[in-house]
Formats: C-alpha cells, structure tokens, sequence
C-alpha cells in the first residue's frame, strides 16, 4: 500500500511538472532592456504591471536626462537597450534626426491628442513633468523661513546654504530649470541672476530626485527637483511642500522610442506592444499617479489632486533643441566644481 501511494505522489508530480512546462512554453515571458529618465519610484511600479499584463519583463535602466544622453551618443549606432520607457522629447527629436529611431504606427495612440506623439510614429509622450520646487515645512517654521513665492525670492541671503539642486551637466530637471530662466529673463539676466543663486546653494545633486530626498530628510529647507519625485515623497508623508513660482515652471513631455538597432523579431513585437500598453486608459491612470499631466484626457492625473500648476509661457521643445549644449557648457564654466 505505502509503494502504491508513494507511486500516485510521484504520478502527479510529473504530471504538474509537465504542467508547469506546458505553461511556460505556451506564455513565454519575453524580456526587453530599456533606459529611463524616469526615477525608479515610477519604473519599478510600470514595469511589474507591464510584466503582468503583457508577459513581457523589461530590464529598466534609470538615469539623469543627461547621463543617458551621453551614454547613448557614446553607444551609437548600436543601442545596448532596446526602447526607451521615458526619454525627455528634445532627446527624442534629435535621436530622430540622428536616425536612431524607427517608427511604429501604433493603434491604440490613435485617438490621444496630437501633441502628445510624433506624426510619423518615431515617439509617444505618455505625460508631462516639470522642474518642481519644493521645500521642508518643519523646516521653514524651525528657522522661521518664508515660503518662497518667486524665482527672485531664492536670492535672499537667508537661503545660503538652504538650497539643494541638481546638476545641469548629468540632470534634466537642472537644464530645464536653467533653460527656464534664460527664456524667462533673457540669457544675460538668467546668469546673473544663477550667480546670486549659486551663492546660496549647499549641494549640487547628480540626479533630479536627489533633491527630493534630500529635503524629504530634512538635510535642505528647498529643493529644486522634478515633479515625479516631488509627488512621491508627499504621497509618503513627508512634510514637504510645492512651491510653484507665481512665474511658472519649465517643463518637458515625457516620451517613448524604440531605437533602431533593435533587430531581433521578438524583442521589436514586445518592444511595439510596450507602446500599445502606455497608450490604455490602465496604464495612462498608472502614469498619471506620478505625473501631474497624462497624454490620455480620460485618465486621472495628479494636477487633478494637488492642484492646477503654473506653466511657464512660451517655453518649447525647439527652444531646448536650439540652446541646451550651449548653455549646459556656459553653466559648466561657470559653476561647475565651484
């Protein structure tokens, strides 16, 4: 009797092994890489509804706007990732020019607001963020500090050393704020206005949600960082504080490539299917909250929580195209290592 039942254990076993084999060879979970300007805070939730969803693990790399740049012009023709979940729309446009990109014409992007995706299918803007200041209200009422109102504001002396920002050179969120003020009081004024600003500043973080954090912990009154993170370390408890310029803020879509050394059948279908994905209404209410605006009008973003954001006027794609390296090397000659 004990060899019979030892039999029938042994019986199914085999039979729910060859299941599970089954199961695997029927839905294979195919694996993609891509590069992220979005923080990990965002992409680490997007890839495991991608990896539920469509079966498809994507091996996220996240970095500053500008480190990604620098890697991919030194990785070019042959992109070591096969798409990018969040590369910022001035990248995309010149990665387009370069040729770098392929098309895809994607269906479900058909009926989500023109300027939120390239006419010929070369990118997808699935939101947009913008440089975001914010500060630490235990902090302001410890040292007895105003919340600041104004870009102007910032200058004050009794900022120094109560500042924290990303760099220019390797974060998005910096250039943008840069590129901000230059279109806002001119180039001239701009630098002389970062020259007082600079003054003031503690740190010079690597990455755009750095500052984030740093204020977060209560290591800086103010920081300069992107929306994303900003939102993410309210959502947590933190006691920090938007503090929008009555000026407005710079900001940038958010889009999403395939690059055009992705070859391989397989990884191109699943690369094309990651585009359909964060075009659904499911997804774009994933995006939308860490975003506080969403290519998808349906879709809930966190504008629709916090608060409507003033936007700085006049301020383009093309403006950044046109001006970033230049003025990223000024900025560099400037401050950089000061």
């Amino acid at each position: 009797m004990r060899i019979r039942s030892l039999q029938r254990q042994i019986h199914v076993m085999i039979i729910f092994s060859l299941a599970l084999v089954m199961g695997a060879s029927v839905c294979p979970a195919q694996t993609i890489s891509s590069y992220s300007v979005n923080d990990k805070v965002m992409m680490d939730p997007l890839c495991e509804e991608i990896a539920k969803d469509l079966k498809i693990n994507v091996s996220n790399l996240s970095m500053g706007g500008g480190v990604m740049w620098t890697r991919i012009s030194s990785e070019a023709p042959n992109i070591q990732a096969d798409m990018s979940i969040g590369v910022n729309l001035e990248q995309a446009m010149e990665l387009k020019k370069l040729g770098l990109l392929q098309p895809y014409k994607s269906k479900t992007w058909e009926k989500i607001p023109a300027g939120f995706k390239d006419k010929d299918g070369y990118y997808y803007a699935d939101s947009l963020w913008t440089a975001m200041p914010i500060v630490n209200t235990d902090i302001l009422k410890k040292k007895g500090l105003p919340m600041p109102t104004s870009w102007e504001d910032l200058t004050d002396p009794r900022w120094k050393g109560e500042i924290v920002m990303p760099d220019p050179m390797t974060s998005s969120s910096a250039y943008l704020v840069v590129l901000g003020l230059v279109k806002q009081m001119g180039e001239d004024k701009a630098f002389e206005y970062m020259e007082k600003l600079h003054k003031n500043v503690a740190q010079y973080a690597k990455s755009g949600g750095a500052p984030a954090l740093l204020v977060a912990r209560g290591e800086a009154a103010f920081g300069i960082t992107d929306s994303t993170s900003a939102y993410a370390r309210i959502s947590e408890g933190f006691p920090i504080a938007l503090a929008i310029p009555k000026e407005g803020v710079p900001y940038l879509l958010t889009t999403n490539v395939i690059f055009a050394s992705t070859k391989d059948p397989e990884r191109l279908a699943a690369c094309k299917k990651v585009i359909d994905y964060i075009g659904s209404l499911k997804c774009q209410n994933l995006i939308g909250t860490y975003r506080p605006i969403v290519a998808n009008p349906e879709a809930v973003a966190l504008e629709k929580t916090f608060g409507k954001i003033t936007l700085q006027k006049d301020f383009t794609p093309e403006f950044i195209v046109e001006n970033k390296a230049r003025l990223q090397k000024k900025w560099q000659e400037k401050f950089s290592g000061k």
